[in-house]
């Protein structure tokens, strides 16, 4: 992996022991990139806006690579 791309979020199957380690109360090499957030009643909105945002900047080119992690805004 190269170097530029360690930081790139990835998805981990749920039976990957490093799943368990990235949703738990240690420090470890890989962590939870964003979330989870709920989605449910009143926080629809605000999901549906975070991902409207998200889809406009990639569809004019603006949506650049998180520049730490975990995401805290997509600003």
């Amino acid at each position: 992996m190269l170097d530029t791309e360690r930081h790139v979020p990835y998805s981990l199957r749920w039976n990957d022991q490093d799943l368990q380690y990235a949703l738990g109360n240690i420090t470890h090499s890989v962590g939870v990139a964003y979330g989870p957030l709920p989605i449910d009643g009143e926080d629809e909105t605000e999901f549906v806006e975070r991902w409207m945002g998200l889809v406009a900047k990639a569809a004019v080119g603006e949506l650049d690579r998180p520049s730490s992690m975990p995401i805290n805004s997509f600003g």
